[in-house]
């Protein structure tokens, strides 16, 4: 061969030195990346849990006004959690619950499902005769079961709120109702799937639409313990659901392939990081907003105590109208036990208030980032 040739050859090759610091740097890059990469990828699962939940509220709420009668979407919590809230109830029979569960294939998917599953589902639809008499049976799920995305679940204190809200508007009747007193039935699904041959009365978390479609089974406002009761405060016309992060790790599989009745092994990504994901209800139409909420601070639980919360709490709320383009005629009243900070604005602004107060109270040593984060409430 040429030597020029020989030369030119050797100059175009690597050498190993050069192979690896290019397979280093292409780690170095690769380590930079995949965060942001983790990140993007759940920007897009907190769009798409939130945007198929809007939707399918969206689907019930129109189908109970074109069939003008109260459609609901029901939930299915914990296993742990169903069965507790049926056996205080006294409402089933748990062993025909678990029999159910056990011998309908349909049934047992759900086990699978737990915090992540709904349905749509009626107790009668218009031209029924008479529609809300005990015996008719005319219950029946009007869609298929269907699931969050994976990674996307309802947290276990959603749904016990949703249950809780449901119970406090029933108060022990057979009826629930919407805001302005109209009354439907209290939905019970006769069993998990529309073959099963026996009444199970089933008492699932559940969020209705009536025929106008005005939100039913949920009131308005914070939910809190009177001392005997649940009740609520400071109504302000909207119900949100919150959407978590996180995994989802079924229960077992028996020999035969079903699944065994433990309940899901859930963990969230981040600790109270579902109220950053929610979709709100308004009461009266039954219209459904994507993460708007109000944010409230819980006075009476706070570590930093209203004589060092409200001047740096008005002070951020200053510097959010001149600075970050905050727009409200709302102005928290500090003298109530749970004043409101913000009304009616984006889960953005929301956690920017968040961050930018947790900035001021630190600088006097006040709270820690969990502690605020208990304290404010997003509703």
């Amino acid at each position: 061969m040429n030597p020029t040739a020989q030369s030119r050859s050797a100059r175009q090759a690597f050498t190993l030195i050069e192979m690896l610091a290019v397979v280093a740097l292409i780690g170095v890059m690769l380590g930079i990346m995949l965060p942001a990469l983790r990140g993007m990828r759940r920007g897009k699962l907190d769009q798409m849990a939130n945007s198929q939940l809007m939707a399918d509220l969206n689907t019930a709420r129109h189908m109970a006004i074109s069939g003008a009668s109260a459609v609901y979407v029901v939930f299915f919590p914990k296993l742990s959690d169903f069965h507790a809230e049926l056996q205080a109830k006294g409402v089933v029979d748990l062993d025909a619950v678990r029999t159910h569960l056990q011998s309908s294939r349909a049934a047992n998917d759900l086990v699978g499902g737990q915090l992540a599953a709904y349905a749509l589902y009626t107790e009668g639809t218009a031209g029924d005769q008479p529609v809300y008499a005990p015996g008719v049976i005319n219950k029946r799920y009007l869609s298929e079961w269907k699931s969050l995305p994976d990674g996307a679940f309802f947290t276990t204190n959603t749904l016990d709120k949703i249950r809780s809200m449901n119970d406090l508007v029933e108060k022990g009747s057979p009826w629930t109702y919407d805001e302005t007193g109209n009354f439907f039935p209290a939905p019970r699904p006769r069993g998990l799937e529309n073959n099963f041959a026996g009444d199970l009365k089933l008492a699932l978390p559940y969020i209705g639409f009536g025929p106008r479609g005005q939100l039913v089974g949920v009131p308005s406002g914070m939910l809190y313990w009177a001392g005997a009761r649940w009740d609520t405060a400071y109504r302000n016309g909207y119900f949100s659901v919150e959407i978590a992060m996180g995994s989802r790790f079924a229960p077992a599989k028996d020999p035969a392939g079903n699944n065994t009745l433990d309940d899901v092994d859930e963990k969230e990504e981040q600790l109270l990081h579902s109220r950053y994901n929610r979709v709100r209800i308004n009461l009266l139409t039954g219209r459904s907003e994507s993460n708007l909420c109000d944010v409230y601070w819980n006075k009476g639980e706070s570590q930093v105590g209203q004589k060092v919360m409200e001047p740096n709490a008005v002070y951020v709320l200053n510097q959010m109208k001149a600075l970050h383009g905050l727009q409200t005629s709302h102005w928290p009243d500090f003298n109530q036990p749970m004043p409101c900070m913000l009304r009616d604005v984006s889960v953005e602004k929301a956690r920017l208030f968040e961050n930018l107060l947790l900035a001021e109270l630190r600088k006097l040593g006040s709270v820690s980032a969990e502690a605020l984060m208990a304290e404010l409430r997003y509703e």
